[in-house]
This record gives C-alpha cells, structure tokens and sequence, in this order.
C-alpha cells in the first residue's frame, strides 16, 4: 500500500529544532554570526533519546555583493548518539551563498 514505509524503515518520531542567533556587522561588507542551535526529539520510538544535538556556531561573513556572500565558520558538534553516549566533533565550514531575485 501506498501508506505504509518500505521494508527496513520505521517511524522514530518528531525533530524539533531551536536555534537562536545574533548578527554583529563590523564594516559595510562584513558581519560575524554567532549561534546555538539546540535539536530534540518526541513522540513515536525515540526511547531514552530526547536530546539529539546542540550545535555553537561562529561565522566570518563577507558581502561580495548585495546577492553573494561567503561564509567561513566554525561548529562544534556535541551530539547524543546512544543513551549516555556522546560524538563531539570540530567542524570547519565554507559557504558561498547566492540569494535569486524574484521576479515582479
């Protein structure tokens, strides 16, 4: 039936996502972002895991135009991967972001 998962796969439950950032511009064409973005887990067979990560977040940003940015970051990764079992990870990071125009 077209309602039910494939073989193998099941429904573990629902994934929140909060995250809360501040924006500091240093010049006209550069900005550093700071954030903390925090992910937990309900509902279905989530068990004894209910917090799925916490993510800080630093980032360089530079405005190579009103619609291209480049990003280069830094995360550090704390996240629960078994019950009173943690992964840590460093995590360098570089974005170039391009924002379309919409049409009128």
């Amino acid at each position: 039936s077209k309602n039910e998962l494939e073989e193998g796969f099941f429904f573990r439950g629902f994934r929140y996502r909060y995250r809360l950032q501040i924006n500091i511009p240093l010049k006209k064409s550069l900005q550093v972002k700071f954030s903390n973005e925090l992910m937990a887990m309900s509902g279905g067979t989530t068990g004894e895991l209910v917090f799925d990560q916490n993510r800080l977040i630093g980032d360089l940003v530079y405005s190579i135009s009103p619609n291209l940015q480049l990003e280069l970051g830094y995360i550090y990764l704390y996240q629960q991967v078994r019950p009173k079992d943690y992964l840590r990870q460093d995590i360098l990071k570089i974005n170039l972001r391009h924002q379309l125009q919409k049409r009128k």
